[in-house]
């Protein structure tokens, strides 16, 4: 399929990349998401307001919008900020052996409009469209070799992509799969509840204790 990347700035006057800032090397590292939300317009929108976000986001039509409902929208790819700059769309402490970045520093953040609850599949158009923009950024950035999910590396709070199997994309496009050890994810997961200020004290839902309960179940990221 023809790829369509639109900047933001070209969407709408006075819009603006994301909160972004320089690396400290090339990316190496794509992570992948779902925006939990309507649009991918608003999941941008969202990111602008926090500080916080993608590079690029994969849309979908929005039936309860009007703007929104037309089938062009699916697979659009709204660019959100410059992939050779560093935007913070994980909140992961995890660093993956051997290398000593933080994960928002090596890695590229790609995000598919879907509510995340399992009330809606991908569409084709979103799957395909991943796969172009993976092909094209590693054209860009000679410097990728590896695929995760936000699951993946933050399992203790995120379920993101729902169900997502990423060997697709690695046997399309020779990307290795990169998950962290069990050891790495637990200490990650202390790190970020003691950094909460008590905030995520509860373990039945974050922390070490969920983490352990997730990774007993095979790492399947089927609920919240």
């Amino acid at each position: 399929m023809a790829l369509q990347i639109t900047p933001v700035q070209s969407h709408r006057a006075g819009a603006a990349w994301i909160k972004n800032s320089a690396r400290s090397a090339p990316p190496d590292l794509i992570v992948l998401h779902e925006t939990a939300g309507a649009t991918g317009w608003s999941s941008y929108e969202w990111g602008i307001s926090k500080g916080t976000g993608y590079h690029f986001i994969i849309d979908r039509p929005w039936p309860s919008i009007a703007a929104w409902r037309d089938a062009k929208w699916d697979g659009h790819v709204w660019q959100t900020a410059p992939p050779a700059s560093r935007t913070n769309h994980v909140g992961s402490t995890v660093k993956i052996a051997p290398s000593k970045r933080s994960i928002n520093d090596r890695a590229i953040g790609i995000s598919i409009a879907n509510m995340s609850d399992g009330s809606e599949p991908r569409t084709a158009k979103q799957r395909a469209a991943c796969l172009e923009l993976i092909k094209q950024l590693k054209q860009e950035f000679p410097s990728l070799k590896y695929v995760t999910t936000h699951y993946d590396i933050q399992i203790w709070n995120r379920h993101d992509p729902l169900g997502f199997d990423p060997n697709y994309i690695t046997g399309e496009i020779g990307l290795a799969y990169l998950r962290p050890s069990e050891e790495e994810l637990l200490a990650a997961a202390e790190a970020w509840v003691n950094a909460s200020n008590g905030r995520y004290k509860d373990e039945r839902k974050f922390g070490v204790a969920k983490t352990k309960l997730w990774i007993q179940h095979g790492r399947k990221p089927t609920s919240l």
